[in-house]
C-alpha cells in the first residue's frame, strides 16, 4: 500500500518530558493539597477534572478560592477606546515611566474604559496625569457610583507628573471595571485631551 503522506516521527515520551506538564506529578501534587485541606473535597469526581483542567491551563479553580488582590497599578496604554482614536503613547524622559498617554487626535466625548482585579475592601485610587493648555474635564464612572468624580486636566503652562487621589469602595471581590469620558473642557481650553501614565490602587489610609 502507497501512503501520499509519511506520518511524523513521534519522540518517546522521555524526549520530551521537559516541554510539557508531567500529569502523574500534578495529580499527585493536587490530591496532597486536598488531603491537608479537607474543604477542598470534590462532590464527585467530574467536578475534580474540571477543575484539574482548568488548573493546567491556568485558569482558577473552582474548589480552591482565589485570593483576590489589594494592589493594583493600571497603565494607560492597555486602558480599551470605547468613544474616540486610538491611545497614542508619546515617549517623554521627564515623565514617570517616559510616558504620555492620550487618544489622538481628541474630541468632545472620548470615552475609554479599563477593568482592574481586586478585593472587597476601600482603596485610595491615585492617578498620575499632566496639566496641558488642550486638556480637558475627565468624568470618572466608577463600580459605585457615589464614589464617581471629575479630573480638570487644564493648566495655562504644561506640567508633568501631577497626583491626585480619590476614594473609591470595591464591594465584592472581582474584575471592577472604571469608565472616563471627556464631556467638557475649561472655557479656556484648547482642546479635549487628558494626558494620564498610569492609575494606582491601594488600601485606603484613612
Amino acid at each position: 500500500m502507497t501512503f501520499l503522506y509519511e506520518l511524523p516521527d513521534v519522540s518517546p515520551y522521555e524526549d520530551i518530558s521537559d516541554y510539557i506538564p508531567l500529569l502523574q506529578d500534578s495529580i499527585g501534587e493536587y490530591l496532597e493539597r486536598q488531603s491537608l485541606w479537607p474543604q477542598t473535597d470534590y462532590p464527585q469526581a467530574l467536578s475534580y477534572l474540571e477543575d484539574l483542567r482548568r488548573w493546567l491551563i491556568d485558569l482558577p479553580v473552582a474548589n480552591i478560592p482565589m485570593a483576590y488582590p489589594t494592589f493594583a497599578m493600571h497603565f494607560h496604554h492597555n486602558s480599551y477606546v470605547v468613544r474616540g482614536n486610538p491611545l497614542s503613547q508619546i515617549v517623554n524622559a521627564s515623565c514617570l515611566f517616559n510616558s504620555l498617554v492620550r487618544q489622538d487626535a481628541s474630541a468632545l466625548h472620548d470615552r475609554f474604559s479599563f477593568s482592574v482585579l481586586l478585593a472587597a475592601g476601600n482603596y485610595d485610587m491615585t492617578i498620575c496625569y499632566h496639566k496641558r493648555n488642550v486638556n480637558g474635564i475627565m468624568s470618572m464612572a466608577c463600580p459605585n457610583p457615589d464614589d464617581d468624580f471629575e479630573l480638570d486636566g487644564y493648566a495655562g503652562t504644561t506640567t508633568l507628573n501631577q497626583f491626585v487621589t480619590q476614594s473609591v469602595q470595591i464591594d465584592a471581590d472581582g474584575n471592577h471595571e472604571f469608565v472616563a469620558s471627556i464631556e467638557l473642557k475649561a472655557a479656556v481650553a484648547q482642546g479635549y485631551d487628558m494626558n494620564i501614565t498610569y492609575f494606582e490602587f491601594k488600601p485606603s489610609s484613612a
